[in-house]
């Protein structure tokens, strides 16, 4: 679980530095922008981790092969 949060920092520390330098050659000077751009960059690897969780979390269903035989 350590390395998944590890991975999850690098990605979204990678996500905010992306999203910086997209707004500072775009020029854009929103405060509203900046946070809800930063608060994406946090929140979208959130969603990746929650379905790795969930998989691997994931059991397949233990059924009967359809047509055995019963020994006598």
């Amino acid at each position: 679980m350590t390395l998944l949060i590890a991975l999850y920092i690098c990605v979204a520390v990678f996500a905010l530095g992306m999203t910086r330098a997209e707004r500072k050659r775009s020029g854009n000077t929103s405060v509203v922008l900046a946070g809800a751009s930063l608060a994406a960059c946090v929140a979208w690897p959130v969603t990746v981790l929650v379905m790795i969780v969930a998989i691997q979390r994931q059991r397949p269903a233990r059924t009967a092969p359809q047509g055995s035989a019963q020994p006598a």
